[in-house]
């Protein structure tokens, strides 16, 4: 996801935040600094509000961490490969780079989440039998913890695809059925279902008077609608792609540059004289790195006939790679995490070629001139 910033990693998963983050951060603190907290605690001091507000946010993004986590330690000891966790404005969503091998692993894979924030609303309560004090910022705060979370846990129950109620209501029909892909069109439909009712009741709430929460209700609703969609045409793209692999779509043109010439014959006889934006480069037929047009302008043009490639380069060590072996679906993913627009393909070292979005694009064109639109049931994906 695009405008994050890294913070973190907890036992290897790498945990982000979304710029739009900031912003579900500041309402939530001015929602209880200057609403929630002085209706209830009119004989608190200013100060008392914001700072009981500002840890409060703090701790209930922290809640929504650990909801995140659950997904990711269970997906984990699944063996499927966990990307990173991004906090945004919704809350929070890890990013899974497959889909669990069975219903049941799905079941308990989503159902963890909804249990963390449950566990964690009991956990806050029962401290609120410790605080001698109803009317302290101790026991606001855990009062108030305690219900968001325990709402939390409720609204994930919701079977709204891609919620985890929908992902529920999706291992359930899968595990009936037998069939991944049919189960996501059937919980896709539902979660898009859902997501116009609150589009709907969204525009009735605001203009009957609730506006605020009424267009927050229908960006909700509008979310949910695009997230499921999105979730099945993923699916149908798996399946579209089956077993394929980088080698039966890559260019095998193993077009690259030696990480000694200089940048001004890049630009002439590459940049310019094949009208590339980026090449390989090479030393002693191993990718050391790829040299872009943005490299090229971070270097003053005077030094251009005296700066070799190798020092304006991304090092092979910063790149992501493939190999020919490794799956289209995987690339893709790949090529969309990383916003990349092309991957070296690398084999024992070696630099074999590259693969480009508009090769993946156009296999997909060329498949569906050919009238091979049908989706594979994805390989091992059966309820167990």
């Amino acid at each position: 996801m695009e405008g994050t910033w890294l913070i973190g990693r907890v036992r290897g998963i790498a945990v982000r935040i979304h710029y739009s983050w900031l912003i579900i951060f500041g309402l939530v603190i001015w929602s209880l600094g200057a609403g929630l907290f002085p209706s209830l605690y009119p004989f608190w001091s200013p100060a008392t509000y914001w700072l009981t507000a500002v840890i409060c946010a703090l701790l209930l993004f922290g809640s929504v961490l650990a909801h995140e986590l659950g997904h990711s330690f269970v997906a984990k000891g699944q063996g499927l490969p966990v990307h990173d966790i991004t906090l945004f404005v919704f809350g929070g969503v890890s990013n899974i780079s497959d889909q669990p091998r069975s219903a049941g692993k799905e079941f308990w894979m989503t159902f963890v989440g909804p249990l963390t924030s449950f566990v964690l609303a009991g956990i806050f309560w029962g401290l609120l039998f410790l605080v001698p004090n109803p009317t302290s910022p101790l026991y606001a705060g855990l009062s108030y913890l305690a219900a968001i979370n325990a709402a939390l846990g409720v609204f994930n129950l919701i079977p709204g695809f891609p919620l985890d109620g929908g992902r529920i209501l999706r291992s359930l029909i899968w595990k009936g059925t037998g069939n991944l892909l049919s189960a996501t069109r059937i919980a896709g439909g539902i979660g898009q279902t859902i997501g116009y009712l609150m589009i709907f009741f969204g525009i009735w709430q605001a203009l009957v008077g609730g506006i605020f929460n009424g267009l927050w209700i229908a960006f909700i609703g509008w979310f949910l609608t695009s997230a499921a969609h999105a979730e099945v045409d993923q699916l149908l793209l798996r399946g579209r792609l089956g077993n394929v692999r980088v080698a039966d779509v890559m260019s095998h043109d193993r077009t690259a540059v030696d990480a000694e010439l200089p940048l001004d014959d890049l630009v002439e006889h590459f940049f310019l004289g094949r009208n590339l934006r980026s090449v390989p480069v090479t030393r002693n037929g191993d990718l050391c790195g790829i040299i872009t047009l943005a490299d090229v302008r971070h270097v003053p043009r005077d030094r251009w006939p005296s700066t070799p490639v190798g020092l304006a380069m991304a090092r092979h060590d910063q790149l992501v790679t493939v190999t020919p072996d490794t799956p289209l679906q995987r690339a893709l993913q790949l090529l969309s995490e990383n916003d990349l627009h092309q991957l070296p393909v690398v084999q024992d070292g070696q630099f074999e070629g590259v693969i480009t979005r508009n090769m993946v694009i156009g296999y997909l064109t060329t498949r569906r001139e050919l009238g091979l639109e049908s989706p594979q049931q994805p390989a091992a994906r059966r309820a167990a």
